[in-house]
């Protein structure tokens, strides 16, 4: 047999194979976990299954649900156990990690603290309303039950819109969900939630529409700039196509990162100063990173040809070579040919696939009519 040929089969046959193997890992993983919460259901008195991953039961008067959400490419499996607790009031308690205490230690979280020096070394706790917060977990049962549920393998305890919900994310380890550690669990999300409705009732809510104003601004202009970036990048490219996208790239690269270090010094005085302070920098400064460059790219690309009132210059020039590029949802086409522009040896433009057929390098001659762009990159 001819090596040359047994290589690539030999290739797609690990290749294969380890796909399959794969494969077969999450779905045992899966049927594991599903098998699990089964065992949980039936083991525990008034529990029965709701629909998909979701179960339902009561324990000790306090009815719960639990579910299973199988993970994604992107995303790992995860297990949450719920009950009703309406307060009106909304929390996150995490473990407190080395993260936490450095952005707490360079000024731009501040954690809610609840004067006990033990719980607020060993939890984070996330809200917009401290007061509300502080006043919840005054009381010593409620402290203990948080730490008892962290304990457990929970690494995230939350309070919204009326449901107090504890989180094992990602969730592999199935020994973390038997009947005894799930009913540990309950009762410990019961002592959170008694009473706290009325604990909570009499306590003055701190506004905090200016707040949440402030992050939706900062939201916008960071999610806003990407998208108008690259619907400027997409339609300047179309109609005005610059025969040199790096340097206008470059170029435009300046007043990107300008644009986005200006946005970050703002981003970083007007967000810091709440316990989720954190979270939002860092997803806008994330967010900000692409986007304010992709629209200094993008309006360049545009305006450069949109704005440009220069002659229209022709060249008459011969198709040196052509090249094809393949990605996953379309194909492009390309014509090379030497450049009339001092310094540059060869151009290249976009083509229809009808014409990139026909012409021959070597052989095809073509008109092609330019303009100075107004920024000065020939398009």
């Amino acid at each position: 047999m001819n090596s040359g040929s047994s290589l690539p089969i030999g290739f797609i046959v690990v290749m294969l194979s380890l796909t399959l193997g794969v494969v077969l890992y999450v779905f045992r993983q899966h049927r594991r976990q599903r098998q699990a919460l089964q065992r949980v259901a039936a083991s525990l008195a008034n529990a029965h299954h709701v629909q998909g991953n979701a179960y339902e039961g009561e324990l000790d008067g306090t009815a719960f649900r639990y579910w299973y959400v199988e993970g994604s490419r992107n995303t790992p499996p995860s297990f949450h156990l719920s009950i009703a607790a309406p307060s009106g009031a909304e929390f996150r308690l995490t473990r407190e990690s080395a993260a936490h205490r450095f952005f707490k230690r360079i000024g731009i979280s501040v954690e809610v603290q609840t004067g006990d020096r033990t719980f607020d070394d060993a939890v984070y706790i996330q809200s917009d309303d401290p007061g509300l917060v502080r006043s919840a977990f005054a009381e010593r049962r409620r402290r203990e039950a948080a730490q008892r549920l962290l304990g457990l393998g929970y690494n995230r305890v939350l309070l919204n819109k009326g449901r107090l919900e504890a989180q094992i994310h990602p969730f592999r380890d199935t020994t973390l969900v038997d009947s005894p550690r799930l009913e540990t669990a309950l009762r410990a999300l019961g002592s959170i939630a008694e009473h706290l409705d009325q604990v909570l009732g009499g306590v003055r809510r701190a506004p905090n529409n200016s707040r949440t104003a402030l992050r939706a601004v900062f939201y916008s202009l960071s999610i806003g700039s990407a998208v108008v970036g690259l619907a400027a990048f997409f339609r300047g490219s179309a109609e005005y196509p610059p025969l040199d996208r790096f340097e206008l790239f470059l170029a435009s690269l300046k007043y990107g990162l300008g644009g986005y270090a200006i946005y970050a010094l703002l981003a970083f005085n007007r967000l810091r100063g709440s316990s989720s302070s954190h979270v939002h920098l860092l997803t806008n400064l994330t967010v900000g990173l692409f986007g304010l460059p992709a629209l200094a790219v993008g309006l360049l690309t545009l305006l450069n040809g949109q704005l440009d009132q220069g002659p229209r210059s022709e060249h008459l020039v011969t198709v040196q070579g052509k090249r094809h590029s393949h990605s996953r949802d379309s194909d492009t086409y390309y014509i090379k040919f030497a450049s009339w522009r001092a310094g540059h040896r060869q151009d290249e433009i976009g083509v229809g696939h009808g014409f990139y057929n026909r012409v021959e390098p070597g052989k095809s001659r073509v008109r092609l009519v330019t303009a100075p762009g107004r920024y000065g990159y020939e398009w």
